[in-house]
């Protein structure tokens, strides 16, 4: 029988589970997933807000070729299996130790160092050398270096543009104006919607919006559009979904900074 967190082996190509991923980096599993989610969304547009599983309870999905999501019974994606080819896109953003744990566990399948899950060779896999290894390293950390520095670029022009739009803003906003701004984003956190960042400052813990959204879609009720210096406008949930999927009362928790 298959172990869930190792390497599978088939006639089909080798897979590697996101969870032994997490184990050999020293990451969290949720972590690893943020990173799939990213790397899936910049190669292939898929989103992780994109996508519902509901239909697909206890069922493995195909995203792309190479890339497979289980999904468990609530329609959550418990883990992820990856090809070699999308392994090592995943990692090249990863530090050099990292990195080298995840290949060597490769190099080690292949070379029959390790016994994959399933006890059979795989078929049809190059045999790499040690040299091989190290070249896919050196062009690993490349591929990294040159990813950061374009990511570097972009954010100081998403920077230099949002100063300078900044400044155009205030530079026309008159007092009263400002302080409607300053009214209009305390909308975030009232006893009748609040968004998830308030109410995490709030209660000191972590919320995902998926639920609330469903809950929404489910009870045709609708989020509230609230202003937010960071990204122009995000999502103020009705207390009445608060309530119903995270047991937060909102009159409680704000009631008395609305007074």
């Amino acid at each position: 029988m298959t172990k869930k967190n190792e390497i599978t082996t088939s006639n089909q190509a080798a897979m590697m589970s996101s969870r032994e991923i997490a184990e050999l980096t020293g990451k969290q599993v949720k972590h690893i997933h943020q990173d799939i989610w990213v790397m899936l969304e910049q190669l292939y547009g898929i989103k992780k807000d994109g996508q519902d599983f509901d239909h697909h309870k206890n069922q493995q999905v195909t995203l792309v070729d190479g890339v497979i999501a289980v999904i468990d019974y609530r329609g959550y994606v418990s883990e992820f299996q990856l090809d070699r080819r999308h392994t090592e896109i995943l990692i090249t953003g990863y530090d050099v130790v990292r990195r080298a744990a995840v290949i060597d566990r490769w190099f080690d399948l292949e070379s029959g160092k390790s016994t994959p899950a399933v006890q059979q060779q795989p078929t049809g896999l190059p045999q790499l050398s040690k040299l091989e290894v190290l070249q896919m390293a050196i062009e690993s950390e490349q591929g990294r270096l040159e990813e950061k520095a374009r990511a570097d670029k972009a954010e100081r022009t998403k920077s230099q543009i949002s100063r300078r739009r900044e400044a155009q803003a205030l530079g026309k906003l008159g007092a009263v104006t400002r302080k409607c701004r300053e009214l209009e984003e305390r909308l975030g956190e009232s006893t009748k919607h609040s968004t998830i960042t308030s109410v995490q400052k709030a209660t000191e813990k972590e919320y995902k919006f998926a639920p609330l959204r469903k809950w929404c879609r489910e009870n045709n009720m609708e989020a509230t559009d609230v202003p937010d210096p960071r990204y122009g406008s995000v999502k103020s949930w009705p207390a009445e979904a608060w309530l119903a999927v995270y047991g937060v009362d909102l009159k409680k928790l704000f009631g008395k900074k609305m007074r």
